[in-house]
């Protein structure tokens, strides 16, 4: 016989036809009565069987996929076919519920009744009527009487089989061996795993893990779904959920329509992370042996210097770049300063506020790119008459809703004349590009979150930068379709050298980016990448990766900037670009892993128009030894590095600029020097000293620099 699901049943109208034996003709007919009509749910069928009808009652229930069960009924003694209504206290059958105006007695009864759409989802029904079943034997016995034949030898009673009889033959079948469902394997597993010892979780992670782990001991079938919940009860229940090993997420939109679903994870999902997990751990194990070499490369393959580097030799002009950790958060408007910033570690800002104007006039720099400047121009000319003394002008900040902006400040008694912001350049910057931000081959239109700040600025360039610089380049061919007319640059390479020749100097335009990446920081990183939870963990790559995209994307866009605006007008531009990138030399794990490309590598260049590619000066082992290159720490999680030394700030320039550079790197003496690391202040209005690590630094970033020519 063919058993056929009972959703099949009751959507086609069709029941299984099966050779059934003539004295249960009765029983099939009347059941398949039942599973046609919709309106009956269940049905009882009469005391009066006999246990073998029972026992076909039982089998035809299993052929339809019905829920199937014997019970013990209360019926009247004088008319034992009519069951008295049930209710929960007869069906136990006991005495003591008998009525003593009413003679009656106990029948064995078998019920029928159809599943749930739950329990069809998850058949769920044939594990109820095979379970709860009292009869014994298999679940496939025919339901004709079996063919005449002798009866077989009594079997070792050891093994898992008996005999039963038949019709007055005997035939044995083999009893079927239990086998857990994997949804309460899963079940059991969970509740084995959870931590003994909870008393370091907080009152709400309490009654939340409580409450988790009853719904874990009631079965956890079915899902647990909050609403209404605040981004903290959201994320105490998120936590909650990871630590006990369930699956957690939330849908819907943010609002009243968002909802939490907590649910047991399936074996696939199970399996699923298994594997997904090993395979990232085998990849980041190789990666980190990768990193190491590639860490070690840098700093031996980059020692070749610059053709008009002279130890000892006088700088003409100073380029520095700094990423001075929010600094807006220290101005309370555009003309004065906040005494403390509390949501930042800061007791005392003027403290720090010293410590930064300090360390700027240490560097003694000619020209700075600052990254994370206040809100407004007005803000930043208060902190460089204050603090440093009004010996700079202010550039940038033209963002008007950005509160991390971007700045030049150009010393007045400098190199530098007509220091301008390139307007066509910028209006070209801030315009909205296509490309494919998430990676899914759909593409949308994006824009900066900070907006690159580029400058223009006539510089005296002597004569002996000029011989260097023009004899950088060979006349140029008609093959580079994006650089100005071979004509042209032979007659400005002409007027150099002539010039050169001539010891005289040059005026020359100097071009200078200002540029601060968008982050990879992604919010809960750490809790989703180290949680058990397949979803989490591939919920931080996608989003990790996307991120990496976003800077891509920004580096590639800026590139074609400086192509239309830079080199397309100059053969040799006198051209630097500065900032936190965000990216550092070689490839991180999801660069190397998703096969992405760095952002550093995108803005530099590519070498097949090696003209135009920018060097890198701070990875020059002679310029900045290996050790000292970097310019922040934090906690690498992925590479489980604690403090980890990370280069992201960078100082690239062109082809003509790097033959005259003279000195370039990283400002650590400057910077600890007005550092603590304690962060000791005495605290405005009192003499409480207190010490937090904010307090102490001018910075998370190191500043770097350097000597164009």
């Amino acid at each position: 016989t063919t058993k056929m699901s009972f959703a099949y049943v009751l959507k086609s109208g069709k029941l299984p036809e099966p050779s059934i034996a003539a004295e249960d003709r009765p029983l099939y007919f009347q059941l398949k009565r039942f599973a046609l009509n919709p309106q009956r749910t269940s049905m009882i069928f009469s005391p009066s069987l006999t246990a073998k009808q029972r026992q076909h009652v039982h089998d035809l229930a299993r052929l339809f996929d019905l829920n199937h069960k014997s019970h013990r009924y209360w019926v009247d003694k004088d008319n034992p076919n009519q069951i008295l209504p049930e209710t929960e206290d007869q069906m136990l059958a006991s005495d003591e519920h008998v009525p003593k105006d009413k003679q009656q007695k106990v029948a064995q009864c078998v019920k029928v009744w159809k599943p749930t759409p739950q329990e069809r989802g998850s058949g769920r029904a044939k594990r109820r009527g095979r379970g709860r079943s009292k009869r014994r034997g298999s679940a496939t016995r025919s339901l004709s009487p079996p063919p005449s034949r002798s009866p077989p030898p009594r079997l070792n009673p050891k093994k898992r089989t008996h005999v039963r009889a038949s019709s007055g033959d005997f035939h044995h079948v083999a009893k079927p061996v239990r086998t857990q469902d994997p949804h309460d394997r899963i079940v059991e597993e969970l509740l084995d795993g959870l931590p003994d010892d909870v008393r370091k979780l907080s009152k709400e992670e309490m009654s939340m893990f409580h409450e988790l782990e009853r719904y874990l001991k009631q079965g956890g079938r079915g899902y647990r779904v909050y609403t209404n919940k605040n981004p903290h009860e959201r994320r105490i229940i998120h936590e909650t959920a990871e630590l006990m090993g369930l699956h957690h997420e939330s849908q819907g939109q943010r609002g009243k329509d968002r909802r939490l679903v907590v649910r047991v994870p399936t074996a696939e999902e199970r399996q699923d992370e298994d594997e997904g997990f090993a395979m990232v751990q085998q990849a980041l194990e190789a990666y980190r042996a990768f990193a190491i070499q590639q860490h070690a490369d840098l700093g031996v393959s980059n020692t070749d210097m610059p053709p008009g580097f002279e130890e000892g030799s006088e700088r003409l002009v100073r380029y520095a770049s700094w990423n001075i950790e929010w600094f807006g958060n220290f101005f309370r408007s555009d003309t004065e300063f906040h005494v403390a910033v509390p949501s930042k570690g800061i007791t005392d800002a003027n403290n720090v506020l010293e410590r930064i104007g300090c360390v700027i006039t240490a560097i003694d720099a000619d020209l700075l790119a600052v990254q994370e400047g206040p809100s407004t121009p007005a803000q930043m000319e208060l902190f460089v008459e204050r603090y440093l003394d009004s010996q700079y002008d202010v550039f940038g900040g033209l963002e008007s809703k950005e509160r991390q902006q971007l700045y030049y400040l150009s010393r007045k008694s400098g190199p530098l004349r007509n220091v301008q912001v390139m307007e066509d350049a910028y209006k070209f910057l801030a315009e909205p590009w296509t490309f494919d931000v998430e990676g899914n081959l759909v593409l949308q239109e994006y824009s900066y979150i900070r907006v690159p700040l580029i400058i223009q600025a006539d510089v005296e360039v002597p004569p002996d930068c000029l011989q260097q610089q023009a004899r950088l380049t060979p006349r140029p061919s008609l093959s580079n379709v994006e650089c100005p007319h071979p004509d042209d640059i032979a007659r400005d390479t002409d007027e150099l050298v002539a010039k050169a020749q001539a010891d005289l100097c040059a005026t020359r335009r100097l071009v200078a980016c200002n540029f601060h990446a968008k982050s990879k920081h992604v919010s809960g990183g750490e809790r989703k990448w180290r949680s058990e939870d397949d979803a989490d963990k591939q919920d931080y790559i996608r989003s990790s990766v996307q991120n990496r995209r976003r800077i891509i994307g920004e580096c590639l866009r800026l590139r074609e900037c400086l192509n239309r605006f830079v080199f397309r007008h100059e053969a040799h531009p006198l051209l630097v670009v500065s900032g936190d990138l965000n990216a550092g030399p070689g490839f991180d794990f999801f660069e190397k892993l998703y096969c992405l490309s760095s952002g550093l590598d995108a803005l530099m260049g590519s070498p097949f128009n090696h003209n135009k590619m920018l060097d890198a000066v701070l990875i020059r082992s002679r310029f900045v030894k290996p050790a000292d290159m970097w310019t922040c720490v934090f906690d690498d999680f992925i590479d489980e590095i604690p403090n980890k030394k990370s280069m992201i700030d960078h100082i690239c320039v062109s082809h003509a600029l790097y033959r005259t550079c003279k000195r370039a790197g990283v400002c650590h003496d400057i910077y600890d020097t007005f550092s603590d690391p304690v962060g000791t202040a005495i605290r405005p209005g009192s003499a409480e000293i207190v010490a937090t690590v904010r307090q102490g630094r001018p910075s998370d970033h190191r500043p770097v620099y350097a000597d164009l020519m």
